[in-house]
Parts: C-alpha cells; structure tokens; sequence
C-alpha cells in the first residue's frame, strides 16, 4: 500500500527547495531553484509556482497524486490567510504575496503556509533533534536569521503570528541600521547576508 505524499516548498530569499515527503516524513526526492536570479524583478511567487511545474514534469507526476502543499516561507507570515504580511525590506516583490491563494489555484491542492522558522521548529520536534519535547526554541540562519518557539508542544505565533522573530532582536544599542528599520538587530549582523556585506566591504577597503 503506498503512503500519502506531500509536497514541501521552502521558499528562502535566495532558492526554493521543494521536496517529495510521505507521511512519515521521509524525503522521497528533493531539488533546489534560485529566486534572486534577477535582483528579484520576477516576483518570488512567481517563480515558485514555475518551480513547483518544472519539478512535478520532471518526475512524471501531477499535482492530484499529492495530499497537499506544505509552504515554510520567509518574512513575517500570516499563517490564517496564507500570505506574507511583513519582511526585512531586503526582498522586492515580496511583502503581499497570497500564497495560499494563488498555489491553491494553480495546483486544485489544499496549501498551508507557515514561517520558515516556525516549520524547522514543528519539524524538529516531530522527527528532528527535539523530538519528544515540548518547550523548543530553535534559529535558523541562511539569508536572514529567523526564530521559531514551541511552548507545550504548540508554535508561539502571537497575537499577530510574528512571534519568535528572533533576528529582528535588537542585540547593538545604537547599532548600524537594519533593513527592517530598527537598529543593531541580530540578523544584521548574524546573517549569510551580513557575511557576503562584510566581505564585499574588506575587498573594497583591500
């Protein structure tokens, strides 16, 4: 008998990964696509959706084979209406995407959308590092720094859904600016982003 698949779609400020998951969590197969191949002009929601096509075509499969469409996403999101409600400023074309709504109609399948950090969090506790526990904290650090917080087994979201928005805690009193607005926040200075900044600064400076 074979198990129900899912399809995971992990959208970052630079790729997409989507991956073929059954209900065990297994990983069937997975493949990787930029989304800032052109500064961003191409909306990421855009080419998510031509990502999710191109990976269903390669392996012979439709859309109707899967349950759903699991989306951890980047930014500030409000998981009850789908889509991303706020971002770091960094990423144009972003903040506004209805996720939900607009891979619900192109693909006929249930999605849920989470934030990224948030999703790392529940799956780490489901079959990661933190399984079996219930109070977890855990940072993920890419493009961005992002938080995400379980508390008796269930996600800290908030009153707004943007709670555990760890890199966006100010950790510099007065430091420099962030995309975000504020001052000294950890993502600034605790990011890939941060590590690419400093580098291009140093080789300017030689």
């Amino acid at each position: 008998m074979s198990k129900t698949k899912y399809l995971g779609v992990d959208i970052g400020g630079t790729a997409v990964k989507i991956g073929s998951v059954d209900e065990t969590g297994t990983v069937l197969r997975t493949e990787t696509y930029a989304v800032n191949f052109d500064d961003y002009e191409t909306p990421i929601l855009q080419t998510v959706v031509q990502s999710c096509h191109i990976f269903l075509k390669k392996n012979e499969e439709s859309a109707k084979e899967y349950e759903g469409i699991g989306v951890s996403a980047t930014g500030a999101i409000s998981t009850k209406e789908g889509l991303v409600a706020g971002a770091a400023g960094h990423i144009k074309n972003w903040i506004g995407s209805p996720i939900r709504d607009v891979m619900e109609r192109e693909f006929g399948i249930p999605v849920q959308v989470l934030n990224d950090a948030n999703a790392a969090a529940l799956g780490e506790a489901w079959i990661g590092a933190a399984k079996g526990k219930k109070n977890v904290v855990v940072v993920t650090i890419g493009t961005g720094v992002g938080g995400g917080i379980l508390v008796d087994g269930r996600i800290l979201l908030g009153a707004s859904g943007f709670a555990g928005e760890l890199g966006h805690v100010p950790i510099q009193y007065l430091g420099e600016d962030c995309t975000c607005g504020n001052k000294g926040c950890l993502e600034h200075y605790g990011s890939t982003s941060a590590l690419v900044r400093n580098v291009r600064k140093l080789v300017r400076e030689n």
